[in-house]
């Protein structure tokens, strides 16, 4: 009942009722304003089919404006009139103009890192040019630690904390109160106290519902700087899409820890939801951390308004270990960097490709990318959740399922033990992705994302072991088992799948 209560009453649940609300109000007015005059009725008509030929020839993606039509043409009364008012995809000029300063500001800082050179693999030097075009240097003179559970990435955060001398930086996508917060929160709050530059960034909807009203005075009496990324308002505008997914944790700007691990109990396998939960990070150590504080540092400077500098002393020096290029995406700047990556270390594979993924909700271009490396001789194998911790977006990537089973050389596993959430891609034993990118619309469109592409590292070792070690205590999922569904779960399938590319 407590729960219950809690729920009823929270500020999001709050939010979500006026928003209905807002949907009620619009769709009442719209609908006694059309029964007033047929030519009321006729103009909005008229409006929605203006509204799709102006979707047509936006430079939106393919799949998302046949996403757009669809439920335009079907309620014409409506659907033109909702998509001009609401469907606010860029935000406002001045959130947009701020935000391209901090670009601006974050490639100035960047463009003379790193290193210059010269692969001769083709294939990695279109993956390295891409990534440098956005100006994201790539960097030798750095260790990499992959980690492969939850439990161990709480470990090193512990002592990563501890360590602390001059600053840690903090953002996540979830942050929750429980028994792991209760461990970490005494170390900052001590280090904040003894003069530590200490930040953390939560986004609003992410960490919200587990959050406790006074979660932020809590933060700041504590000598905490915390910052609550795009919060939630009780009003309808898409923008609210524009979620936070980036996990960085930063100590000094000399080690630095990402993945797909949020902070909470649930990843760290501290409780139990959705069976074990299967995550994984990379530690970074060395020259490549300047990429990750740069990108910590543009969100932060969106709630400054003002550009900060790190200094090159901070910045220490690893023997050299492969290649890294960290990097990260907007879904403000349209350059897609994290999709057309993936797309390019796809089309690169000449044996294997290895993905771990939550969830799977993929475009067109993605699914050519993957045909034609399949039906080329390729070996593909996704990794999924055996226990989904959302049983909706589980009916969706059933749909992109059965369609890539129908393909040579595919092979999907279900992770028999529970939940895995790690984002990885490894191909050819050569190179990889560790990040916080899931293969589905919201990340790769609509996200800040960040990620780390590593090439020749040692640390590719143990994330193949990673994956061997996966498929080992998974389950084939066949073609014939997702046929095997009844019509309506046919038909809701249909529906979930024409609406998911919408917001």
């Amino acid at each position: 009942m407590t729960r219950l209560l809690r729920f009823i009453t929270h500020r999001i649940t709050i939010i979500g009722i006026l928003i209905l609300v807002q949907l009620f109000i619009f769709g009442w007015l719209v609908l006694s304003a059309s029964k007033l005059s047929q030519w009321v009725l006729y103009s909005l008509e008229f409006l929605s089919y203006f509204v799709v030929f102006y979707v047509l020839i936006s430079d939106e993606p393919l799949i998302y404006k046949i996403a757009w039509i669809i439920p335009i043409l079907i309620a014409p009364i409506f659907g033109g009139f909702f998509y001009l008012f609401f469907k606010n995809h860029n935000l406002t000029k001045k959130v947009t103009a701020q935000m391209s300063k901090i670009q601006s500001y974050r490639i100035m800082n960047l463009k003379n890192e790193g290193i210059q050179i010269e692969f001769e693999d083709p294939q990695i030097k279109k993956i390295v040019h891409h990534l440098q075009m956005d100006v994201w240097p790539i960097y030798e003179n750095t260790k990499t630690t992959f980690i492969p559970t939850g439990e161990a990435k709480f470990n090193y955060l512990l002592e990563l904390f501890k360590a602390a001398k001059t600053c840690i930086y903090i953002e996540y996508f979830i942050i929750n109160t429980g028994k792991a917060f209760d461990q970490i929160f005494p170390i900052l709050k001590e280090k904040a106290a003894a003069g530590l530059d200490v930040r953390i960034i939560y986004d609003d909807f992410g960490s919200s519902m587990n959050l406790p009203n006074d979660f932020d005075k809590r933060l700041r009496k504590a000598g905490i700087q915390v910052y609550n990324f795009n919060p939630v308002r009780p009003r309808l505008n898409l923008s609210m899409n524009y979620r936070d997914h980036r996990k960085i944790v930063i100590v000094d700007h000399q080690k630095a820890i990402t993945g797909g691990m949020n902070l909470a109990d649930e990843y760290f396998n501290v409780i139990e939801r959705f069976g074990h939960w299967k995550d994984a990070s990379i530690l970074i150590e060395g020259d490549a951390v300047k990429s990750l504080s740069r990108i910590f540092l543009t969100n932060w400077e969106h709630k400054t308004k003002q550009f900060e500098k790190v200094d090159d002393h901070h910045f220490i020096k690893m023997p050299s270990d492969g290649y890294v290029i960290p990097f990260s995406d907007s879904p403000l700047d349209r350059n897609l960097i994290t999709k057309h990556t993936y797309m390019l270390m796809i089309q690169s594979a000449k044996k294997h490709i290895w993905i771990t993924t939550p969830y799977f909700i993929i475009d067109q271009e993605l699914q050519t990318a993957l045909y034609l490396q399949a039906t080329s001789g390729v070996e593909i194998d996704l990794f999924i959740p055996g226990i989904p911790d959302k049983k909706y977006i589980a009916t969706v990537s059933e749909y992109y399922y059965k369609q890539l089973l129908q393909l040579p050389n595919v092979r999907i596993h279900k992770y028999n033990n529970g939940f895995i959430h790690s984002k990885i891609v490894y191909i050819d034993d050569v190179q990889a992705t560790v990040g916080t990118t899931n293969f589905d619309f919201r990340s790769l469109y609509l996200h800040f994302e960040n990620t780390v592409w590593l090439y020749k590292t040692s640390s590719l070792v143990d994330i193949k072991s990673y994956l061997d070690e996966t498929l080992e205590n998974s389950t084939l999922l066949t073609l014939e088992s997702l046929k095997k569904r009844n019509l309506f779960y046919k038909l809701y399938q249909g529906i979930l799948v024409g609406f998911s590319y919408l917001f």
